[in-house]
């Protein structure tokens, strides 16, 4: 059986590569290696890269990961961290694709045969989430239908299948004149709640908290448009209110954070990598009047 490595160790930085495996017989990360080894899905492969790019960043800054540290109650901290003099940990999450989206981005894959038509239209395509393959083969060959007959801008085709059930829109956005094929772009209608889901990273997180501890939650986040979900989680959800003068804008009660909920977490971010390029960049949020470790501020600054 081929390892982790073997199966999906061309998805990453050949830096990256290495030193994973100069992990197999270093005592504070050789189960980070063994897991990365043992990984046979792409998902856990990358979860686990998520916590390796951690651990690069740290070892390059001088300190000391060690990782899956127990806790308390059978739990374990992801890294134990030191520099000699300080001490943390780190619990670290990764926000996969959820299914539904998984899906979306398979059946998207489908379309992709509207830009062999020669003509210079840009086409919005809204679909309805959840569409099966067979009706996106459906939608696929009315699309193509609509854009090859006599259409113009702004002219609109509802798809329906064979049981008459709407599938989504197609619309001729924009003539765009410097290719001469079909150019498209993809709206999935998403059923997801984003910010349950990061909630439940920050839940599943704090459970596994080291009692008297400075405790981190970093969350590996997929895409940009995800970072306002991330606040509005830790924070509360955003709201404005018309019925004032001027308009009154917050946020309300229900942020992991809010009301003094989940006293004991005190530091959390964000994370954005990329294993090709081996980049990472961090976003950290602090609790109003935490006095934050200059070491903190060192180690998760921005480039």
């Amino acid at each position: 059986m081929k390892s982790g490595l073997e199966l999906f160790g061309k998805c990453i930085n050949t830096r990256i590569f290495e030193d994973i495996k100069s992990w197999e017989k270093n005592p504070m990360l050789c189960k980070l290696f063994s897991a990365i080894q043992s990984a046979n899905q792409s998902q856990r492969f990358f979860d686990l890269i998520a916590e390796a790019m951690i651990a690069r960043h740290l070892l390059k800054l001088g300190w000391e990961p060690e990782y899956e540290y127990p806790t308390c109650n059978g739990k374990h901290a992801d890294f134990k961290v030191s520099d000699g003099t300080n001490t943390f940990f780190l619990h670290v999450k990764r926000l996969n694709l959820d299914e539904k989206t998984q899906k979306g981005k398979n059946i998207q894959k489908r379309f992709k045969s509207l830009e062999k038509i020669k003509k210079p239209y840009l086409v919005a395509i809204n679909l309805i989430c959840e569409i099966t393959d067979s009706q996106a083969q459906i939608f696929v060959r009315d699309t193509a239908n609509f854009i090859e007959g006599t259409v113009q801008v702004g002219d609109i085709k509802e798809i329906f299948d064979t049981n008459n059930t709407l599938l989504g829109k197609c619309k001729i956005h924009a003539i765009q004149n410097n290719k001469g094929h079909v150019l498209f772009s993809v709206a999935i209608g998403r059923s997801v709640d984003d910010q349950k889901r990061i909630y439940d990273k920050f839940y599943s997180a704090y459970k596994q908290f080291m009692p008297e501890g400075l405790n981190i939650i970093l969350v590996a986040l997929l895409w940009s448009d995800l970072i306002d979900d991330f606040e509005s989680t830790l924070l509360g959800s955003t709201y404005e209110d018309y019925t004032v003068t001027p308009i009154a804008r917050g946020r309300n009660n229900d942020g992991f954070w809010s009301n003094d909920k989940h006293s004991d977490s005190q530091v959390t971010g964000w994370f954005k990598f990329n294993s090709k390029n081996d980049d990472i960049i961090f976003e950290m949020k602090y609790r109003q009047n935490y006095q934050v470790p200059i070491f903190l501020t060192e180690v998760f600054k921005q480039k």
